[in-house]
């Protein structure tokens, strides 16, 4: 992959596919080892392809393990909202005692009349 969309950032990686990034779009995001970084320009994309098609950068490719995960987050979220069916949808509240306040003023009593 070749060019500065994140794809070739995100998505080559758990394909084992040897990326160039081009320029500065993408500058500074989290890659794997399957992305070669080079400015614009046509020697520099030269250069980064040399770099990721030669035996050193496709072993890197070949073992990289994506930054971003294996893929399978929906498969992990699904198993947690099935794992809450039944659960209480109540949120417990657990009170922290009061702060100690010194004793109020007696209040005065009130006589009653009959």
């Amino acid at each position: 992959v070749v060019g500065n969309s994140s794809s070739g950032i995100i998505e080559a990686a758990s394909v084992h596919v040897g990326a160039v990034d081009v320029g500065e779009r993408q500058r500074g995001r989290l890659s794997g080892a399957n992305v070669v970084h080079v400015a614009e320009g046509r020697d520099a994309v030269r250069e980064g392809l040399r770099e990721v098609l030669s035996e050193p950068g496709r072993e890197r490719t070949a073992a990289v393990v994506n930054p971003y995960g294996a893929g399978r987050a929906s498969d992990r979220i699904l198993a947690i909202v099935r794992g809450a069916v039944g659960a209480s949808r109540v949120k417990p509240f657990v009170d922290a005692p009061a702060p100690h306040q010194p004793d109020q003023p007696d209040q005065p009593e009130t006589e009653d009349a009959s």
